[in-house]
């Protein structure tokens, strides 16, 4: 069983938060780190944990701009989406298929 979290820019835009997801239709919504402190997060910003890693051990969360650690060029990039009931490696007009193992995170949507 992989492990459910979330990570999420908190409000004053400086600081990542990882956890749970809550949300209401009273609050922002806010990630419950493993301390059980509450944060308020950026809604736009919160994305899921995909369950696998990079090349180097990174957690590959939903919105990570990756590179397949084989390639020196940034014009190969893609992003991590959740679309059709799955994560997904979505390039510039096509889907690519390569090992996950073999990836980079070179930054996410939110901050490059």
């Amino acid at each position: 069983m992989r492990t459910i979290k979330f990570r999420g820019l908190k409000t004053n835009r400086k600081e990542w938060v990882y956890g749970s997801f809550i949300q209401n239709n009273i609050d922002c919504p806010c990630i419950i780190d493993i301390y059980a402190e509450q944060y308020e997060v950026i809604p736009q910003t919160v994305g899921q944990f995909t369950g696998l890693f990079d090349i180097e051990g990174t957690e590959i969360y939903e919105g990570d701009h990756i590179l397949p650690f084989s390639l020196q060029t940034k014009s190969n990039k893609s992003v991590i989406v959740y679309e059709f009931n799955s994560f997904r490696i979505k390039g510039e007009s096509l889907y690519w298929n390569f090992d996950l193992e073999q990836i980079k995170i070179i930054g996410n949507i939110h901050e490059n």
